[in-house]
C-alpha cells in the first residue's frame, strides 16, 4: 500500500499534506493531561473519605472506580488514535494502512467508553438508591433506570462489535456490505446518554425539592447539583456534534472534536461523583472553616422550625451522606 496515496482524492485546488499536524491534537493533549490529573486526584479524596472519614464505602465507589479505569482507557486510546491512526488528519491525507488502524480505533473507543458511562451512572444510582431505598417507589424507579442504563449499554456494545460479519471486516471492508451501518449505533449512544443524564438530574431535584429544608440548604443542593448539570451539558454538546460527523466524508478529521468532548465529558463523569465528598474531607482537615460558618448559623433562626433546626445541625449543606441520616424525617412523602 502507498502510504502517499490518500483512501480518497482530495477536493479542488487542495495539494496533499501527509505529514500534516492532525486537528485539535494540543487541545486533546491538555485536556487528558489536565483532566486525568484533576479527576484522579478528586477520585483519590473521595476513596480516603468514604473510607477513613466516613467509613461507609460501598458499592457505588467501586462502580466510581470502574468508571473511571474504563474513562483512563478512553482517553489512552485517543491519545494513540492521534499519535498512530490518523485521527485529527485530513481524509485524503491517510493512506490505506492508515485508515485501517482508524478503524479499529474508533471501534475500540466506542466500546471503552459506553462502560465508563455505565458505570458512572450506576454509581450515582446507588447513591440514590442509599438515600431513598426506604420509598418504595424511588427504590422501584431506580431499578428500572439502572436496569435500563445496563440493557441499553450492553446491547449498544454487542451492536458495535457484531456489525460487521466477519468481525475483521469492520476495519479491513474487503467484504462488501458485511457490514451494517455503525453511524446510527454511536448515535444512540450519545442519546441514550444525554437522555439518562436528564434522568437523573431530575430523579434529586424532585427528591430535594419536597424536603422540609431550609431555604440555605436546598440552595447548596441545587447548586451541588447544577455541577452535575455540566456532564448533560458536553453529552448535548457531543450529540450535536455527531450529527454531521456521521454525514461527513472527512470523518477522519472532524473526529478530533468529537474526542475533545469525550475526553471533557469522560473527566466531568468522575470530578461531578466525587466532588459531594469535598466538604466532609476539608471538614475534617480544616474544621475551623466549618465552625466559623455553623456559629454564623446558629444565630439566624428566623423563618426557621424546631426541626429545620434540628435537620440543620445534623445535616450540612453540601454533605451528601448526612442527608441520607435525615431524610425520613425531612421528606414529605
Amino acid at each position: 500500500m502507498d502510504q502517499n496515496v490518500g483512501a480518497i482524492p482530495p477536493p479542488p485546488g487542495v495539494t496533499p499534506d501527509f505529514n500534516s499536524r492532525p486537528w485539535l491534537f494540543t487541545a486533546n493533549r491538555v485536556s487528558v493531561a489536565v483532566g486525568v490529573t484533576v479527576c484522579s486526584m478528586t477520585l483519590i479524596m473521595r476513596l480516603y473519605t468514604k473510607a477513613c472519614i466516613v467509613r461507609q464505602l460501598w458499592w457505588d465507589d467501586v462502580l466510581i472506580f470502574l468508571a473511571w479505569v474504563f474513562v483512563i482507557a478512553t482517553q489512552a486510546t485517543i491519545l494513540y488514535g492521534y499519535n498512530h491512526s490518523g485521527v485529527g488528519i485530513d481524509f485524503w491525507n491517510v493512506g490505506d494502512s492508515l485508515l485501517v488502524a482508524y478503524r479499529k480505533t474508533v471501534l475500540a473507543l466506542s466500546i471503552l467508553y459506553i462502560p465508563a458511562l455505565a458505570f458512572a451512572k450506576l454509581a450515582v444510582i446507588m447513591l440514590y438508591y442509599r438515600l431513598l431505598k426506604s420509598f418504595p417507589m424511588w427504590r422501584y424507579t431506580l431499578w428500572f433506570i439502572g436496569s435500563g442504563i445496563c440493557a441499553y449499554s450492553t446491547a449498544l456494545i454487542f451492536a458495535l462489535i457484531f456489525a460487521c460479519k466477519p468481525i475483521k471486516d469492520g476495519w479491513t471492508l474487503t467484504t462488501p456490505n458485511a457490514c451494517r451501518p455503525r453511524a446510527s449505533l454511536y448515535l444512540g449512544t450519545a442519546i441514550g446518554n444525554t437522555a439518562s443524564d436528564v434522568v437523573l438530574i431530575l430523579i434529586p431535584t424532585t427528591f430535594i425539592w419536597t424536603m422540609h429544608l431550609p431555604r440555605i440548604q436546598k440552595i447548596g443542593l441545587f447548586c451541588m447539583l447544577g455541577i452535575g448539570c455540566l456532564t448533560v451539558v458536553t453529552s448535548i454538546v457531543r450529540l450535536i456534534t455527531l450529527i454531521p460527523l456521521n454525514e461527513s466524508y472527512n470523518r477522519t478529521h472532524l473526529v478530533g472534536l468529537a474526542c475533545l468532548l469525550i475526553v471533557i465529558e469522560a473527566n466531568f463523569l468522575i470530578l461531578c461523583g466525587s466532588l459531594p465528598y469535598l466538604r466532609p474531607f476539608l471538614r475534617h482537615h480544616v474544621p475551623k472553616l466549618f465552625d466559623e460558618r455553623q456559629k454564623g448559623n446558629c444565630t439566624s433562626t428566623d423563618d426557621t422550625t424546631p426541626d429545620m433546626r434540628r435537620i440543620s445541625r445534623r445535616s450540612s449543606i453540601f454533605d451528601i451522606e448526612s442527608i441520607g441520616s435525615t431524610h425520613s424525617d425531612a421528606l414529605d412523602v
